[in-house]
């Protein structure tokens, strides 16, 4: 096609986007539905995750709509820095870190005199049913409202009209029927849409200090300074409720069951030892929500003092995992070389283990202690050495960069990047970072590993909320 008509989806795309249309051949979908890992139960269709498989073509207008999407949509105000999902230059790390970053900074201040500081509470939320609770003319009268250039919004309006999906089964297919509700979960354009329409519910209408907001797509925090429990309660019950007054109009509401509760105390804390049944519960549309030891958010556990010996564990539990299913793929007669293994453990097996490191990795030695083993267990894997062989050698041999290292050098990295976001970003200059803890976790020790590489004067220690 590139020879024959090179400039042919150039002016097709443009005229879809000057007219404001969509070919109806690219609004049909081939839906396969996939089970979800983890869940106890596929007797609930809530089990399983449909994927729309569309045009190839389709796709790739979709995925120029969606950059100008979100350009458009973050100048207008459409949607929010904080909302970290589908926008350039974003990740679910940066989620993570506009989280941890103020919590550390509380729980390492220290009581002054007729002072009491200020202690965070954590609540985790995620938008019930997400893509599937779009209105498409909701979704065009926020777009109106938020004053959308008029050719996105009309290009938006007739990519969601006269949609028609055919649901797979294994082997089997229906014939494609239509609907009017739901973005195609798979399209390029979808998330960006998803941003702008839960944007509606989740904006704020004051600014404060002591509130934190931020969220990837459909998972969504909040967290709360307060003196008090009782108090950082009642601010999180109304901070709930507007958003879900806003959400009856779109159709969007929070998932009970995926409502997790922390508090946040220092270790050196006298409260750290009491019962969670002494604080008081949070109630939210006559639903009660008792605090947790830990609270998962974008695949982190945190815990109340932010040591993450928790969420180490279940990270070498999850490398232990990985690593037992390529395991049989090594073996000392036949299978893969050691190179092919070296090679799966850095792309497969590593990744999963030290998922979002820069956010977690401290180097304190319980959390070292805890991952050396399975890092241990992997190096064994690739070199096929008998469990009597001394640490180092086998790290050597293995080729594998020592543990601390290899974390060290993915903060770094991360670190690098951070000094380079632009203006608008959530992590972005505007406010100067307090210094904390050597152990505890955030931007500024992120700041503090990459000082001596990047010009501090041009890069200062900066994050705003």
């Amino acid at each position: 096609m590139n020879t024959a008509a090179p400039y042919l989806l150039l002016h097709l795309f443009t005229a879809c986007l000057t007219w404001g249309t969509h070919p109806p051949e690219w609004k049909t979908a081939n839906c396969v539905v996939i089970p979800k890992s983890g869940k106890k139960t596929y007797s609930d269709p809530k089990s399983y995750r449909p994927i729309s498989f569309q045009s190839c073509f389709g796709k790739l207008l979709e995925s120029i709509v969606a950059k100008q999407l979100s350009q458009a949509a973050l100048t207008c105000g459409a949607t929010h820095p904080s909302q970290m999902g589908a926008q350039a230059e974003n990740s679910a790390i940066d989620a993570l870190l506009r989280t941890i970053t103020p919590i550390a900074w509380a729980i390492n201040q220290k009581k002054a005199a007729n002072k009491t500081p200020l202690r965070p509470a954590i609540l985790t939320r995620n938008i019930e049913g997400a893509f599937n609770q779009v209105h498409p003319v909701t979704l065009r009268e926020v777009m109106q409202q938020q004053r959308m250039p008029q050719y996105l919004t009309e290009w938006v309006t007739a990519f969601n009209t006269d949609r028609k999906i055919a649901f797979g089964f294994g082997q089997q297919s229906e014939q494609p029927q239509p609907y009017r509700c739901g973005l195609p979960q798979g399209s390029p354009v979808s998330p960006a849409l998803f941003l702008i329409y839960s944007n509606a519910m989740l904006e704020r209408s004051h600014q404060s200090h002591d509130a934190i907001d931020a969220s990837y797509v459909d998972d969504v925090c909040m967290v709360q300074m307060s003196t008090t429990i009782t108090r950082a309660n009642t601010l999180l019950e109304e901070r709930t409720e507007e958003h879900l007054s806003r959400g009856v109009h779109l159709g969007l509401t929070f998932a009970p069951p995926k409502t997790e509760l922390l508090y946040c105390l220092p270790l050196t804390s006298k409260d750290k030892n009491r019962s969670l049944s002494t604080h008081p519960p949070l109630r939210i549309n006559n639903n009660t929500i008792v605090a947790s030891w830990q609270n998962k958010y974008l695949g982190v556990h945190i815990d109340e003092s932010l040591s993450f010996l928790h969420h180490t564990t279940m990270a070498a539990a999850k490398g232990n995992r990985a690593l037992g299913s390529l395991n049989f793929l090594r073996h000392h007669s036949r299978g893969i070389s050691a190179h092919v293994a070296h090679h799966l453990a850095m792309m497969a097996i590593l990744p999963t283990m030290f998922w979002a490191s820069p956010a977690w990795w401290t180097g304190t030695p319980m959390v070292t202690a805890t991952l050396r083993t399975t890092y241990n267990s992997v190096a064994r894997w690739i070199t096929g050495l008998p469990l009597n062989t001394r640490t180092t050698n086998l790290i050597t041999l293995s080729q594998l960069p020592p543990m601390e290292a290899y974390l060290d050098y993915l903060s770094l990295r991360y670190a690098i990047r951070l000094h380079f976001l632009p203006q608008h970003h959530s992590l972005g200059p505007s406010q100067a970072l307090s210094e904390t803890h050597p152990n505890l976790p955030g931007l500024y020790r992120l700041y503090a590993l990459s000082k001596h590489l990047v010009h501090v004067e041009d890069c200062p220690i900066t994050v705003s909320f």
